[in-house]
């Protein structure tokens, strides 16, 4: 028996996904290796985890700060 969901679509048609694949690692990390180190907050590793998990699909990163506040006073993305 097929069960048919009635999910809505999400924003922009699909979702974003910024999971590393298996595949890519290696170079991710090499890449990351020769970044700035910074130091975040538990609330900012939530959010990192929520972007790679797709919760905040369509997005693929934060805000800039113009992008923020446009969206903070239209309320909307």
């Amino acid at each position: 028996m097929k069960t048919e969901l009635n999910l809505i679509s999400p924003d922009g048609g699909e979702l974003i996904v910024l999971v590393v694949l298996p595949e890519f690692t290696a170079e991710f990390i090499n890449h990351a290796n020769r970044l700035s180190s910074i130091q975040i907050n538990e609330r900012n590793i939530c959010d990192l985890e929520l972007l790679a998990c797709r919760a905040f699909s369509p997005l693929r990163s934060f805000l800039i700060r113009a992008d923020f506040e446009n969206a903070a006073g239209e309320m909307r993305l």
